[in-house]
């Protein structure tokens, strides 16, 4: 097992970042422009577009596997920081690239998806950069599935850090826009950002997190809801409560006991309860910082069945 610790799978952010979420982006000149283009060392052939929406961007790239005959399709929800390059410049998700390549295992079509270095898939309300739930759902989904084309395999959703809350949102609102799930280090903390400071600081002591991380990854959580009725619409472990049956799909987790975030005993509580309504749960814990992965088991995950 090895570990890996990217700033792009951290919440420790700088106040530039939290800036660029709150900011108008421009559109782009020419919607699902293609903007770059490469292949690989490892034999994937790269494209990346650019696009905007009511003045928002995204962008997302897809990588194909020369060769390949998995027909899966994997869309990737990167961590802070990084951006729609994140699967192929990330040092973690390298470890997985390498590990299909090395294994001989048939790697899926990957998607990387991006609203930019920080961003969160809440539903609309007050906060200005709030909506890229709804964006994602109406907009940048069905828009990729038309760049893609019919598929014949399965749709895999894999969320890091920031990405694990966005997967986790997925998960819990939309459960069958994917066929299975990975979260990696889900964000998805026993505390509110509208939590009161007495309840911030029970949390840090319990859970041995670094202050200065779960304020920033409160802060962030503050740029996109605007009250505590608005984040109780995305609050992962509440609404998992209310909504997880059966009919869930398989969902993969896995976390570090010593991540940064206080979040371990938080994944373990939401695996928990997935299994106990009946849902397939994978579980891998891991020892080391943020988003400590077994690279060669998430490997075998994502290309399940096509070994």
């Amino acid at each position: 097992m090895r570990f890996i610790l990217s700033l792009g799978l951290c919440f420790g952010v700088t106040f530039g970042l939290l800036q660029t979420a709150n900011a108008t982006l421009p559109p782009t000149a020419t919607p699902d422009q293609p903007v770059f283009s490469e292949t690989t060392a490892l034999g994937e052939e790269v494209t990346c577009f650019k696009n905007s929406y009511q003045s928002r961007a995204w962008n997302y790239c897809i990588a194909k596997t020369v060769g390949s005959t998995n027909p899966d399709v994997l869309f990737e929800f990167h961590g802070i920081g990084e951006d729609e390059h994140a699967w192929i410049n990330g040092n973690r998700d390298y470890l997985i690239r390498e590990a299909w390549h090395t294994q001989h295992l048939q790697a899926p079509t990957v998607v990387s998806v991006s609203f930019g270095n920080v961003w969160l898939l809440a539903e609309k309300n007050a906060k200005p950069a709030s909506g890229l739930f709804e964006i994602f759902r109406d907009v940048v989904y069905p828009k990729i599935w038309q760049k893609l084309g019919p598929i014949h395999g399965q749709k895999i959703l894999l969320g890091a850090s920031m990405g694990g809350f966005n997967g986790s949102q997925i998960y819990l609102k939309l459960p069958h826009l994917f066929d299975r799930y990975v979260l990696i280090c889900p964000i998805i903390a026993d505390v509110s950002p509208f939590s009161p400071q007495a309840a911030i600081q029970k949390y840090i002591s319990s859970s041995g997190a670094s202050p200065f991380r779960v304020y920033v990854m409160l802060n962030v959580a503050r740029t996109y809801f605007s009250d505590e009725k608005s984040y109780d619409t995305a609050y992962p472990l509440q609404l998992a409560q209310k909504v997880l049956n059966a009919s869930y799909p398989p969902v993969y987790l896995s976390c570090s006991y010593e991540d940064p975030y206080g979040i371990f005993k938080s994944v373990v509580a939401f695996k928990n309860l997935a299994a106990s309504r009946g849902i397939q749960v994978g579980w891998r814990a891991t020892h080391g910082p943020h988003c400590t992965i077994d690279d060669n088991e998430v490997a075998r995950v994502l290309a399940t069945g096509h070994e």
